[in-house]
């Protein structure tokens, strides 16, 4: 891994961990808060078991939305519930649930007083309540936003049975597995794991050989020998930047209207070679958000800001400048916001966020960061929307600024082609006779067709129409010349044949 571009920054994850950490993530925070719960020990955590809860339940009336607050009450809020209410009851009471009036409202009996309340049709279970209960208990602790806390390391889980265990990963899914009594499924045979593990890299099933040095292969460590063979391949960068061109909203159409064609096929090449090249994620980061302001820019520094203007764009008639350029605006902070901040911005669109504490201000702040990335909201140059940089635009005409870049692929494939035709022009052995027979023919059509052309002229038959089936054959009528002499006429038994005048051509 290459050392952090900050001095004094932590160590930055590359692109592979972080895919290899995604693949074990969903098998070790899948199920409801009660079980992950359970599953960790008794040990509750705020952002894994208790906001989602609250989120669902409670936020809707005691959440970050000031209009539809009741009674003044802010669960999402770190350090209002355990402050006294004008009533002098205290929503929580740290480590002592009896006292605290919200477990008081979910035990409660009445309707008047039981939250959720009847009419939001909202229920907890006994367990969820439960975990409530003894989040109080262990002092209910909050936490910031998930996606803004620094990931720690998890200590690996201590196993009865540790005998399945053969590397960290193996011990969390072990202890999950025990804590619902279940029992890991046998191995598979080695033609089904190479197959799983070549989807899994490559999204690619592998090749019969590969499969046959697999199952000849008797070192112990010949599984670690394929994974790192996969990882070098060329496959594994467009297998993993499928998820983050996706994230990216990529499209090598705009999306719009027309939905014609751009040209962004550079970015994506550049995704690709990321991975293939296990860039830090913090590099991959600052050149796709501002590498274009990097000291010095290489060219795929530059390219990666492609990723600020994936946007949908549009040149329909019609369509008003300011409003799409709102629209593009709009487009990049939700993207920014999904990719990297792991927040759902796009809900303070058009108001505060109802379940998050971002506000419509908060969203359009951040869409001042981008405020110079160089757009159109129309791209074409109509008289109600004149754009000068854009005359004479159609839709033939790509969606700019652009810059030329080359293709890595397509220059490895040019030079294919030249050695395949040095060596076909190496292995070339003309035929003296062959070429003078060539020479002579096109001379002598030359000067027959001084203009290169032969002139044909076409030829109809007028012939009977076959018999309907079962009924016999209708005497035919054949029309005939006028004169046997007739220039482009002549008879065949009972057809006419008409062979034209000179017209037409052919080279």
């Amino acid at each position: 891994m290459k050392p952090p571009i900050f001095p004094g920054a932590p160590r930055i994850p590359s692109l592979r961990s972080l895919g290899l950490a995604l693949v074990a993530g969903a098998e070790l925070f899948s199920g409801d808060g009660a079980r992950a719960a359970d599953t960790a020990g008794g040990a509750i955590r705020f952002n894994r078991d208790i906001r989602p809860l609250l989120s669902d339940n409670c936020f809707s009336c005691h959440g970050p939305d000031k209009s539809n607050r009741k009674s003044g009450l802010r669960l999402d809020d770190p350090e209002q519930p355990f402050l006294p209410s004008k009533s002098g009851a205290i929503a929580i009471v740290r480590g002592n649930p009896d006292k605290s009036e919200l477990v008081a409202r979910l035990y409660s009996t009445d309707k008047d007083d039981v939250m959720p309340t009847p009419g939001s049709h909202k229920t907890l279970t006994p367990a969820q309540k439960d975990l409530l209960k003894r989040w109080i208990e262990q002092g209910a602790p909050y936490e910031a936003h998930w996606a803004y806390i620094t990931p720690k390391r998890a200590p690996v889980p201590a196993l009865k049975d540790s005998a399945r265990v053969r590397n960290a990963i193996d011990g969390f899914i072990q202890d999950a597995l025990q804590a619902r009594g279940l029992q890991p499924a046998a191995e598979a045979e080695p033609r089904t794991l190479l197959r799983r593990l070549s989807l899994d890299l490559t999204g690619l099933p592998p090749r019969p050989e590969e499969v046959e040095a697999f199952l000849a292969d008797r070192s112990p460590n010949a599984f670690e020998k394929q994974v790192d063979r996969l990882l070098a391949s060329p496959q594994y960068g467009e297998r993993m930047a499928m998820q983050w061109l996706d994230v990216a909203r990529y499209a090598d159409t705009v999306g719009f209207h027309g939905d014609q064609n751009q040209n962004a096929w550079a970015y994506r090449d550049y995704v690709i070679d990321a991975y293939n090249q296990n860039k830090p994620f913090d590099q991959f980061t600052l050149e796709q958000l501002a590498g274009d302001l990097l000291p010095n820019p290489t060219p795929s520094q530059r390219v990666a800001t492609c990723f600020n203007r994936l946007n949908m764009m549009t040149r329909e008639g019609g369509a008003q400048p300011k409003e799409y350029l709102a629209k593009y605006a709009t487009d990049r902070i939700r993207t920014v916001g999904m990719a990297w901040m792991g927040s759902t911005l796009q809900c303070a669109e058009c108001h505060d966020h109802k379940f998050d504490p971002f506000t419509a201000k908060d969203f359009y702040s951040m869409g001042a960061f981008f405020s110079d990335v160089r757009q159109w909201g129309v791209y074409t140059d109509y008289g109600y929307s004149p754009n000068p940089d854009l005359k004479g635009f159609t839709n033939e005409y790509p969606f700019p600024p652009e810059i030329v870049v080359e293709s890595p692929t397509l220059q490895r494939r040019l030079q294919s082609l030249k050695k395949e035709i040095a060596q076909a022009a190496a292995d070339f052995r003309p035929d003296p006779r062959a070429l003078d027979l060539w020479k002579n023919q096109s001379l002598a059509f030359l000067q027959k067709h001084p203009a290169g052309w032969e002139s044909l002229a076409p030829t109809v038959t007028v012939q009977p129409a076959p018999p309907a089936k079962g009924k016999p054959a209708p005497k035919a009528e054949v029309p005939q010349p006028a004169s046997a002499q007739e220039p482009g006429y002549r008879l065949e038994g009972d057809r006419v044949v008409f062979e034209g005048k000179p017209g037409g051509a052919r080279c």
